[in-house]
């Protein structure tokens, strides 16, 4: 059986190791996606953080069914944006510039054959692009998900996202023409 549906069928039997499991397992690949969504290493662990303590929370009465990678990429994703509109509201908060440029999985995998300009490059224009564009770009190519599931997670129509995707595709395309090979 796949190691992930395990996970899930422990997960939804109350097994306190299956979490710990979960945790060790996405932990890494969840910070990545927040910190590519926030362009801010710190704020991206603290909204992982609370994706798992959310989980704690709501262990006796969560029955995940589907795909375990895809509920926590989604509910960090949620996470993310909540951290992105409460730094929004709160003017004296910053980036954390040197929050992407740590060493580790900051970005895709698809990004981690780029050496360190091409990878700032990136980085950079990922960073310019508007937040639900940018959330759009990475949900897809990062987590794989649908656009329906993102349309889901952003809680807007599939139309929606096909053009926030489209936008921040043409953005990127545009922004890193010749610069990246």
């Amino acid at each position: 059986m796949f190691l992930g549906k395990q996970l899930i069928l422990r997960f939804n039997r109350g097994d306190a190791d299956a979490l710990r499991d979960i945790y060790a397992r996405y932990k890494d690949d969840l910070v990545s996606l927040a910190a590519a969504l926030l362009q801010d290493k710190n704020a991206a662990e603290d909204a992982v953080h609370d994706v798992f303590a959310r989980l704690v929370q709501r262990q006796d009465t969560l029955r995940i069914s589907q795909n375990l990678r895809a509920y926590l990429t989604t509910s960090a994703a949620n996470m993310a944006r909540q951290h992105f509109r409460k730094r929004q509201k709160s003017p004296e908060s910053s980036l954390d510039a040197s929050g992407m440029d740590r060493p580790g999985k900051e970005l895709p995998p698809e990004s981690a054959m780029l050496d360190g300009e091409q990878k700032q490059l990136l980085t950079n224009a990922l960073a310019d692009l508007p937040y639900e564009q940018r959330e759009a770009v990475l949900l897809r190519h990062y987590s794989d998900l649908t656009f329906r599931k993102i349309a889901s997670a952003q809680n807007v129509s599939v139309n929606t996202v096909l053009g926030r995707y489209r936008y921040g595709i043409e953005k990127l395309r545009s922004r890193l023409d010749g610069e990246i090979l």
